[in-house]
């Protein structure tokens, strides 16, 4: 087991930079804490603030960014996440998406985070030009054999690209200015940057707060909201889906589930799951153009 010196304060919101921010309570992880496969103990109390600008949500007392990727770096990624197919994994409006948009075949795809490759193995059924950025070394070597090709650190990418996805990899970040440059800067002119992360102002994130699950992961930092990706510069918003983090979050509930479901909200024991709902965002942003 790590100990981790969990320490990593800032003075502002990590998205918009804004001042105005607040905390809204201690985080609660889970007694047996990873991140990635790494088993970690923490010395301070995490937190959960919010920003008043932007409506987002971010974590303080993190891990710091050095640590964090370290950690990444070590770990098995594979053992640690779901590596079952994306279509299996994913609900139907994200693979609809892909699937009735037919000007993403023959395209050049960078995912980011892509773990073992499950979107990239999807992308490959409409003939679209796979390139994962993985930072576990035990992933990357998973992916080559698949046939993607593959980088491990965002030094090594060198090409441009149609489209560049991320997900479930937002919420990661710390440099979130840096990777939106990074993104920017690989995007062809026009290109697209499509992510999947969680959204802090669904009815069960703020039903919840910082009892939201979604929250409850030590590498989980910054929790986007749909205003700042409005807010943002040098890309626009072209669509955003609300949806869940997978087809498991979105399952149908029988009467009793409710029954209990309702008496954890009374007693504020609610942490978002089940899923009330869409507690998720599919963001796809547009490259503008200089």
């Amino acid at each position: 087991m790590k100990i981790i010196e969990n320490n990593y304060r800032i003075e502002h919101c990590p998205l918009c930079s804004s001042k105005t921010i607040y905390k809204t309570g201690d985080l609660k992880y889970a007694n047996e804490l990873y991140l990635s496969t790494i088993r970690i103990q923490l010395t301070q109390q995490p937190e959960l603030w919010e920003c008043k600008l932007c409506q987002s949500s971010f974590t303080q007392n993190a891990i710091p960014p050095q640590i964090a990727e370290e950690l990444y770096s070590i770990g098995e990624g594979s053992k640690r996440w779901a590596n079952q197919s994306f279509e299996t994994d994913k609900t139907d409006a994200v693979i609809n998406y892909f699937k009735k948009n037919k000007s993403f075949r023959n395209k050049k795809l960078l995912d980011v985070g892509c773990n073992t490759g499950e979107f990239l193995d999807f992308a490959s059924s409409f003939q679209m030009q796979t390139y994962g950025l993985e930072i576990c070394k035990e992933s990357c070597t998973i992916l080559k054999q698949k046939g993607h090709i593959a980088f491990q650190s965002f030094r090594d990418v060198n090409e441009t690209f149609d489209i560049v996805t991320a997900f479930d990899v937002f919420e990661h970040l710390y440099d979130v200015k840096g990777f939106l440059s990074f993104v920017s800067n690989i995007l062809k002119p026009s290109g697209l940057f499509i992510l999947l992360t969680g959204n802090p102002n669904s009815f069960a994130a703020k039903l919840s707060r910082e009892r939201w699950w979604y929250c409850n992961y030590p590498e989980h930092v910054i929790y986007p909201s749909k205003k700042y990706f409005h807010q943002l510069t040098g890309f626009f918003v072209k669509q955003i889906i609300l949806t869940y983090a997978s087809k498991t979050h979105q399952s149908k509930r029988d009467s009793m589930e409710w029954i209990s479901l309702i008496r954890q909200i009374l007693k504020k024991q609610y942490n978002g799951l089940p899923a009330i709902s869409s507690d998720h965002q599919l963001v796809i942003l547009q490259k503008n153009i200089a």
